[in-house]
């Protein structure tokens, strides 16, 4: 354990252990390591004087105790300070301050939260002025806050010792000036009593008395040196504020004795402590701030109830910082004005049916009148509109009445269309049945033209034949004839017959051959024939 801690005593490794915490704590500003680094420098002052590795040690505890303890209001302070900011003005929930005016659930005050003041009440009973508070809600730009009891004990108990420590300064005060008076009473002559002298003498001379708190010059040196001590201090936490570290999407507004000197961006900047001071960190962030309802009156006079959300982005940090001192308040009046204004010119029915019209216009003329400030109105939306009761039970009723109106309506025009589609049907099926009896006419009259020229093809076929077989006849019989060498009497005969056959017909016409004479003088040389 020695060859551990023997190390300690050497006052470099307590200086080389200060200097490197007090690095960590300029990187990561986490307000308890820059203790601990100055209870190191105080351990290596010590060990100057070789008192030990125990006391060193001891020295380095008591005083990073002490100093993490006494500053944690300071380090909780800063911590704030250099701690990323929420979105919208959520980021006060959590947040401590002090009330400028008395408030309750019912009575609005004012609030002071981190050098802005804030419209707030309190559900958790009455405040009076000065005491402090937490928040614990946001109702749109409303802060519900509550008594900080902690904060108010360690204001409690800082007064009782401020108390203390003056009822101690008066009891030394008090103590100087009794040894002073005694002082002065031993300095004057007084006669001599018989057997005082002697001890006197023994005693050379009257004895000094003092003070229990007066330690001379002991005393002195050991507040020289606590007040080298805190001067060291200050210097260090002087040297660490002057760094800055600025987080991404966040800019930092720097004051130089009270007048703007810079913005910070992003990164790390160095800063002259004192002389500069961060006057605001702004959030370039989108933030989203939701305002309460607000009554407003529309044209057919109907006092109806609108809530709305503004979406909006600070663009410029050095006219939102001194430009506007409460901008979320100043919105919120901005809009309700606004809306009354867009609102009185619309009737109930057209406020119900035309919020893209309303958001619209309610944005534009937000941007327009926060440009000046350094904040832009991305958007504007209504969230809910709510009428009066008797409005809403009449709305009610004017729903039922329409959809009992489109349910006879809808049944109405289903009955239409199934009547319709019954009459479309009862007409298909005659169209269907006509077609139907048109295509069995017109197979049937297909079939009795295909009989029909099926018989004329066979009386056709029949007279070809009869005719063919009459030519082969009579082609026979010439042959015959031509075989046999018949006469010119015998061919008349015949041709007589053919007369005769064809005056039995039917025919109403009369054939006459054109050589009738010389028929009849055949016929007259037949007779001379038969007579022979």
């Amino acid at each position: 354990m020695q060859d551990v801690f023997g190390g300690l005593g050497d006052p470099l490794v307590w200086f080389v252990l200060a200097f490197g915490l007090f690095i960590v704590e300029a990187l990561t500003v986490t307000f308890v390591l820059v203790w601990v680094g100055l209870g190191a420098l105080a351990a290596g002052i010590v060990t100057l004087f070789r008192p030990g590795t125990a006391v060193a040690l001891a020295v380095f505890v008591l005083v990073s105790t002490a100093l993490w303890w006494g500053t944690r209001p300071f380090s909780e302070r800063m911590r704030r300070r250099s701690r990323s900011l929420a979105s919208g003005v959520f980021a006060l929930v959590g947040r401590r301050g002090w009330t400028l005016s008395a408030l309750d659930a019912t009575v609005r005050g004012e609030v002071k939260i981190d050098g802005e003041i804030w419209s707030a009440r309190s559900e958790s009973g009455p405040i009076a002025a000065g005491r402090p508070v937490r928040v614990v809600a946001v109702e749109g730009v409303t802060l519900i806050v509550e008594p900080d009891r902690a904060a108010d004990r360690r204001r409690t108990g800082r007064k009782r010792r401020g108390d203390r420590r003056r009822q101690g300064a008066m009891q030394i005060r008090l103590c100087r000036m009794a040894v002073r008076i005694r002082r002065r009473r031993s300095a004057r002559p007084e006669a001599p009593v018989e057997g005082a002298g002697s001890e006197t003498a023994a005693a050379g001379g009257p004895r000094a008395e003092k003070c229990p708190n007066e330690r001379g010059g002991a005393m002195f040196t050991t507040l020289f040196n606590v007040v080298l001590f805190l001067i060291a201090v200050y210097l260090v936490v002087l040297l660490i504020r002057s760094v800055r570290i600025v987080r991404q999407a966040e800019v930092c507004v720097v004051e130089r004795l009270g007048k703007f000197h810079r913005v910070l961006d992003s990164g790390i900047h160095l800063i002259i402590p004192i002389i500069d001071r961060v006057a605001a960190v702004k959030d370039l962030r989108e933030h989203v701030v939701e305002f309460p309802p607000q009554s407003m009156i529309t044209r057919d006079n109907v006092s109806i109830q609108i809530d709305s959300v503004v979406y909006y982005q600070i663009t410029d940090p050095i006219r939102n910082q001194y430009e506007i001192a409460n901008p979320i308040a100043a919105i919120e009046n901005l809009t309700a004005t606004t809306l009354r204004n867009l609102i009185g010119e619309l009737d109930l029915d057209q406020t119900l049916t035309s919020r893209d019209t309303v958001n619209a216009k309610l944005r534009a003329v937000l941007d327009e009148a926060t440009d000046k400030w350094g904040i832009k109105i991305n958007r504007v939306e209504i969230k809910n509109i709510v009428p009066p009761k008797e409005i809403q039970d009449a709305m009610e009723r004017q729903m039922r009445a329409e959809r009992i109106r489109r349910e006879a309506v809808l049944m109405a025009q289903g009955e239409k269309e199934s009547n319709i589609l019954k009459a479309e049907g009862l007409k298909q099926a005659k169209i269907l049945e006509a077609e139907a009896e048109r295509e069995a006419a017109i197979r049937r009259a297909e079939g009795e033209k295909q009989s029909q020229i099926l018989r004329a093809e066979g009386e056709a076929q029949a007279i070809l034949t009869l005719a063919e077989a009459q030519a082969r006849g009579q082609r026979m019989i010439f042959e015959a004839i031509k075989q046999a060498a018949p006469t010119k009497e015998v061919v008349q005969i015949r041709s007589l017959e053919a007369l005769e056959k064809v005056a039995e017909g039917q025919a109403t016409k009369l054939i006459v051959p054109s050589d009738v004479a010389s028929l009849l003088g055949v016929v007259a040389g037949a007779k001379e024939v038969l007579d022979r």
